[in-house]
């Protein structure tokens, strides 16, 4: 029933812990006309820098371990490799080929699907580094805030959010609140300079569950 007030009440329908904060008196930024359904968060990081890095290492490791074996076949401009004491560094070839040949994966991986943050007036989409993207639809949440979290000491602000109980997330999370699950999705300092902010972004599609700290 909970989640039904949520998806056809909206802000009329009120479950959020009392801690939380009020409701935001700040409208949109002047001239904003965005026709966009979602503001969308790519978080960069160095992963094509690793790729490179993994991907010289195993190719070092490729032609190391191929000049050793030409040198044990006798190949007379190998023979350095086949002799000590450069002998002993190509049992560690193949290791080096696995190894980079495994972390160039993983790192494509993450510079394919980078972190990305989206709301939007379907919910909020979060995408963790190198996997698929998790939907929260706005029907399942009854407050998200922009705060530091009361569980860390760092100071840092994060995106969180409370479930409806009853709903897939409204029976765990991080830390409770009033006796409501509250669950930290991420940190915010990280997310790229856009029109609309988060907060903004929230404000704008949320229907009324983005609520201030303080």
């Amino acid at each position: 029933m909970s989640a039904a007030l949520v998806r056809w009440g909206g802000p009329r329908f009120v479950t959020a812990p009392a801690g939380i904060g009020a409701e935001p008196t700040a409208g949109l930024p002047a001239g904003y006309h965005g026709p966009e359904e979602w503001q969308e968060y790519v978080v960069t990081d160095d992963s094509h820098r690793r790729v490179a890095a993994a991907r010289a290492v195993w190719v070092a490791g490729l032609l190391y371990g191929t000049a050793v074996g030409l040198g044990l076949a006798g190949v007379r401009s190998f023979d350095a490799f086949g002799r000590a004491p450069l002998l002993p560094f190509g049992l560690l070839a193949p290791y080096l080929v696995l190894a980079g040949l495994s972390r160039a994966r993983r790192y494509r991986r993450w510079a394919r699907r980078p972190q990305r943050l989206r709301i939007g007036s379907r919910g909020i989409g979060l995408r963790p580094r190198g996997g698929q993207e998790v939907l929260l639809d706005w029907a399942e949440l009854t407050a998200v805030r922009i705060a530091p979290r009361p569980d860390l000491t760092d100071g840092a602000a994060w995106l969180t959010v409370w479930a409806v109980p009853g709903t897939r997330y409204g029976a765990s999370g991080d830390f409770r609140q009033d006796g409501l699950w509250a669950r930290a999705l991420i940190p915010v300092a990280g997310l790229p300079a856009r029109f609309l902010t988060p907060e903004q972004a929230l404000l704008r599609y949320s229907g009324g569950r983005y609520r201030e700290s303080g």
